[in-house]
C-alpha cells in the first residue's frame, strides 16, 4: 500500500521534473532544499526524496553543503544526442514507411499542421509539443520497441534545450520545414525517401538548436535560487 508520504514524494519528484524539463529551473541554476519545498508547499521530506532521484537521473547536481544545481545543457552533450539520432531516426523512417496505422496518421498530420495564434501565451510549449508528438509517432510506427526506447530517451535529453534555446517566432518555421514532407514520404510508403528526409530534418534541427543555445546558455556559475 502506498503511504502518505510515498504519494507526496512522487507528486514532488514530477513537478520538480516537470519544471526542470520545461526549464522553469534553468540549467546551472542553484536551488536549496528548503526554497523548493516552500515553492511546492511541501514538506521537507518528500522534497529531498525527489532530490535523491533526480540527482539519480543526472538532472540534478548535490553540491557540498549548499544545495542542489539543475545539470547544465551544453553544446557537446546536444551533439552527442543528434549523432545517434541522425543514424537511428531514419532508420526508423526506414521502417515505418508504408506501415503507419490510421491513428499514427492522425497523430502526425495533427503534428505537421499545427497553427497557433501570435499572441498564444502557450505558443512555444504547443509548437515544442507537436515536434515531439511527431518524432516520437515515427519511433512507434518503426514496430521495433529497442528502438523507439532509445530515440524517445534522446528526445527528452533533448527536450531541456529546445525550451531553452528556440525563440517561439522561429520554432515553428523551423519544424515544420521538413515534417510534412517526410509525412507524404512515410504515407507512400517510400522508406529510402523518408530516411533522407528525415535524416535532413533532424541535422537541421540540430544546427538550429546547438546555435540558439549558445546564444543563450547561461553560465553554470550564474547564482540562481540559493
Amino acid at each position: 500500500m502506498i503511504t502518505t508520504e510515498e504519494r507526496l514524494s512522487e507528486r514532488a519528484y514530477q513537478a520538480l521534473r516537470a519544471d526542470i524539463m520545461l526549464c522553469r529551473l534553468t540549467p546551472g541554476q542553484r536551488v536549496s532544499e528548503a526554497l523548493l519545498a516552500e515553492r511546492l508547499g511541501f514538506g521537507k521530506a518528500p522534497v529531498r526524496t525527489a532530490l535523491a532521484r533526480l540527482c539519480q537521473e543526472g538532472l540534478m547536481a548535490a553540491r557540498a553543503r549548499s544545495g542542489f544545481t539543475v545539470a547544465p545543457i551544453t553544446p557537446e552533450d546536444i551533439m552527442h544526442c543528434f549523432q545517434i539520432r541522425l543514424v537511428l531516426e531514419p532508420m526508423a523512417g526506414r521502417l515505418a514507411a508504408g506501415r503507419l496505422t490510421p491513428a499514427q496518421v492522425r497523430r502526425l498530420v495533427r503534428a505537421t499542421t499545427i497553427t497557433v495564434e501570435a499572441d498564444d501565451p502557450d505558443q512555444h510549449r504547443k509548437i515544442l509539443q507537436a515536434d515531439q508528438d511527431f518524432h516520437e509517432t515515427i519511433a512507434e510506427a518503426s514496430g521495433n520497441p529497442r528502438l523507439q526506447q532509445v530515440l524517445l530517451m534522446l528526445f527528452e535529453r533533448g527536450q531541456r534545450a529546445l525550451y531553452m534555446g528556440i525563440p517561439q517566432s522561429e520554432g515553428a518555421a523551423a519544424f515544420q520545414a521538413g515534417s510534412q514532407a517526410v509525412l507524404a514520404a512515410l504515407i507512400a510508403g517510400d522508406g529510402e525517401k523518408a530516411a533522407h528526409l528525415l535524416y535532413e530534418h533532424v541535422y537541421t534541427g540540430q544546427n538550429f538548436i546547438i546555435e540558439a543555445v549558445l546564444r543563450q546558455y547561461p553560465s553554470p556559475e550564474d547564482d540562481g535560487v540559493d
